[in-house]
This record gives structure tokens, C-alpha cells and sequence, in this order.
């Protein structure tokens, strides 16, 4: 067995002085010495390069609103299901052909039927209906095209189409708010066409599309 070193009282005494002053450093420093973070006096945390409005973090405590500066969310990591007011998006489209345009009163066309999907109360919907039709009357007349989203109707205006099968085509577009939609209910889109005279026979060279797009809200 080897020998013991020679140790006096007064290393002894020293040793202990400087562990009992290294003590007391260590429980009088803040327990989050060296992790980049202090108590913000507002029941949160702070990063110490915490300034307002420009770099760092803070966590206020007392009124549960977080500061992050620099901030950097992961693709994916945020859902509707964490959104107040989420967007489904949809589109519609939908067309006819070989119809009579009727003289003097607007009238359906084409007309779409939307239902309402489930968790959504409102919808946003943008459409543009498009209308080219013959007027096989004697006359001059015109054409007008409308378009409608659940009653509601956008600006038809004239486009004139020459007699003795002369042709016209004319757009329309419109756009509604429609809000307290139930899910599983229905509206509708429609083309809406007339003539301002007479009555133009339905023809294989009669078309007419809408197309859009609809922004559901919860």
C-alpha cells in the first residue's frame, strides 16, 4: 500500500475555503447562467438577445403572447385544423352547346349545382360565364350574356350580332360573398343568355361555358 501525502491542517483549511467559496459562487449565479435565456419579471423567459421589434424571443407569461423575431415555421407544420378561418379551395367548370337563345328575357343556359363540403359556413366564388351564339333571325340583334351565382346576377351587357346567321360572342363575369352556408346544401351557378329581339334557334355552333373558382371559409 502506497504512502499517504503529507497533507497539513492549513491545506486543508484552504481547500476547504476555496470549495466553500466556490460554493456559494455557484448558488448565488441564476440557474440559467450560460443557456441564453433570463426571467423577464413577467412570469416568462426572455433570450438575451431579446430586443422588441428586431432580434431574439420573448415569452410573456402574464398575457400568453409570445414575440419571436426572425421567425421560421417547417412547410407542413401548420394545418387548417390550427387556422381560425381556413380556405378550402374548389373550382368549377362546366359547359353546353346546341341551345336556343331566347328573345327579350334572360334565361338559364347551363346551370351547375355546387354543394356546400363539410366544415365550411361561407364561400368566396368568382366565375366568368362565355357565350357564342347564331342569330339566325332576318334582323340585327343582340346578344347578351349573364352570369349568376345563387340568384345573384352580374352586368349583362350587348354584343350585336348582324342577321341571316351573323354571330356574336360575349363574356360576363361575376363575384359574390355568400355567407351562413350550411355543409351539405347546395347553390347554384348559371349561364344566363338572351336576345334583345327575337328569338334565336337552338344551332350545333351554339356554345357556352362558366368557369371559376370558389374560397371556402369555416
Amino acid at each position: 500500500m502506497g504512502k499517504l501525502p503529507d497533507v497539513s491542517p492549513r491545506d486543508l483549511i484552504d481547500a476547504l475555503l476555496k470549495l466553500t467559496a466556490r460554493v456559494k459562487s455557484l448558488e448565488a449565479r441564476t440557474p440559467f447562467y450560460g443557456t441564453g435565456v433570463h426571467p423577464n419579471g413577467l412570469g416568462g423567459l426572455d433570450s438575451d438577445t431579446y430586443v422588441a421589434g428586431a432580434s431574439g424571443f420573448s415569452l410573456n407569461g402574464l398575457t400568453g403572447t409570445p414575440e419571436f423575431n426572425d421567425l421560421k415555421l417547417r412547410g407542413g407544420i401548420i394545418g387548417n385544423d390550427a387556422l381560425t378561418n381556413p380556405v378550402v379551395p374548389q373550382y368549377v367548370y362546366d359547359y353546353t352547346s346546341n341551345f336556343a337563345v331566347v328573345g327579350g328575357t334572360m334565361t338559364h343556359v347551363r346551370r351547375t349545382t355546387v354543394t356546400v363540403p363539410p366544415g365550411v359556413t361561407s364561400a368566396i366564388v368568382n366565375v366568368t360565364a362565355r357565350i357564342y351564339a347564331v342569330n339566325d333571325t332576318a334582323g340585327l340583334d343582340y346578344l347578351y350574356c349573364q352570369a349568376n351565382i345563387a340568384g345573384y346576377n352580374g352586368l349583362a351587357l350587348p354584343v350585336p350580332a348582324s342577321g341571316s346567321n351573323g354571330s356574336a360572342m360575349n363574356v360576363s363575369a361575376f363575384a359574390s360573398t355568400l355567407p351562413g352556408l350550411t355543409p351539405g346544401s347546395t347553390f347554384t351557378v348559371d349561364i344566363d343568355a338572351m336576345s334583345a329581339f327575337g328569338g334565336w334557334s337552338a344551332n350545333a355552333s351554339n356554345q357556352a361555358d362558366i368557369s371559376g373558382t370558389i374560397l371556402w371559409f369555416r
